[in-house]
């Protein structure tokens, strides 16, 4: 073999390379090899490659719905793992009550609990069709969403719920793109609005040829029957509360997930060979998460491995049965788990993550092109551009 021909690794140093060894003593091999030339005189390179980095990420979906969202990441390293983790907790923008214009509160809670706990409630609302607003700019539909509310206890106790928002729009133009709930024509409420709306001098016909793009759902707690305060006889609240664009970085009620956590993808192996007959059973029984089976074969049962998945690295297969049992983690193999609070369905939270990280690579980028205009390539410009199309 010739000399400068790349060769691979032994098998030992790949293990250590690819995966954390779970003792009973604890982890090893815990780190990541980020220098291309760390087993240069092994002649390996390890040097970052676009295209391999192409080839080797693969996503599987596990479990996918409005609130929540498993999947698989294969080919990725924990650092950028956990940047994608940080930024769906910090860095992806929603809608959230900031600003609360309190004229009457004579119930037990004081405005600065009242207003904290406004603020926590998560709003359903799609940040995109909104910019930030500025400090002292004023309120506007292309900046905010406005809620009244308005509450009063005559006798006994009442409980004031998130459902006793009342949405109203800011312009003509945001109430026919997130046009109210429609009451009962038969209503006070109705009279109501449709005075406002002949007040307004705008008709149907007149919405329609000022607005003809999508319309979405009106803005709204997630949930109606979050419990805000209680009123005695007598008391009363009214407040208007304006719904504002932000991150998580700059208050938690910013933030789109209850949990955006992840996990090594666990890997069960039996060093020494499976375990037969009565020791396989024992396994498969001592097992508290079910990762464990038995297999028929000719010359009797035998374990396999049929729900890794599930393992928690608990070490109790470890512990039972030292050295014929080895729990690894695959160092490149990730299991994501996203919850949603509501505010943005779980499924779109991971894409609006990666558009963030696209946003902030392409701003370095740009900054290092501006600042060291000498170390960039054609090619570089290229790959980049390439990556921002297929984006």
């Amino acid at each position: 073999m010739d000399e400068d021909e790349e060769r691979p690794l032994p098998a030992h140093l790949q293990q250590h390379k690819s995966r954390v060894i779970c003792g009973v003593e604890g982890p090893r091999y815990t780190e990541s090899y980020e220098y291309a030339g760390t087993f240069s005189s092994m002649h390996h390179d390890d040097a970052f490659s676009l295209e391999g980095f192409k080839d080797e990420l693969e996503v599987r979906m596990l479990t996918r719905t409005d609130e929540l969202v498993r999947f698989e990441m294969r080919g990725i390293d924990a650092a950028l793992a956990n940047a994608f983790r940080r930024i769906l907790i910090a860095e992806v923008p929603t809608m959230a009550l900031h600003t609360i214009q309190v004229y009457q509160n004579t119930g037990v809670l004081c405005d600065e609990v009242l207003v904290h706990r406004l603020g926590l409630i998560p709003i359903r609302l799609d940040p995109q069709h909104f910019e930030y607003r500025r400090e002292n700019e004023e309120h506007s539909a292309e900046n905010s969403v406005k809620f009244k509310l308005h509450v009063k206890c005559d006798q006994g106790v009442r409980s004031v719920y998130s459902r006793d928002f009342v949405y109203e729009p800011l312009s003509d133009l945001q109430r026919q793109k997130f046009p109210p709930p429609q009451p009962s024509r038969h209503t006070p409420a109705a009279a109501a609005a449709a005075s406002a709306a002949s007040a307004a001098g705008a008709t149907d016909e007149q919405a329609v040829e000022l607005y003809d793009g999508e319309v979405y759902p009106p803005p709204a707690p997630v949930y109606p029957d979050i419990l805000i305060t209680k009123l005695g006889a007598g008391q009363e609240i009214e407040l208007e509360a304006y719904c504002e664009k932000g991150v998580g970085k700059d208050h938690a009620k910013w933030s789109p997930v209850a949990t955006a956590v992840y996990r090594l993808f666990p890997e069960l192996v039996f060093p020494k060979g499976p375990l037969v007959d009565a020791e396989a059973q024992e396994l498969k029984d001592l097992c508290p998460m079910n990762c464990f089976d038995i297999e028929d074969t000719p010359t009797g049962v035998e374990s396999v491995v049929t729900n890794v998945r599930q393992c928690t690295t608990c070490r109790v297969c470890m512990e039972r049965f030292p050295g014929r049992v080895q729990v690894n983690k695959i160092k490149n193999h990730f299991i994501f788990n996203i919850e949603s609070t509501g505010c943005i369905p779980a499924d779109q939270l991971f894409e609006r993550a990666v558009d963030v990280l696209r946003h902030k690579c392409a701003e370095t980028f740009d900054m290092l092109k501006a600042n060291c205009p000498d170390a960039f390539s054609d090619e570089d410009e290229a790959a980049q551009g390439s990556a921002a199309d297929e984006g």
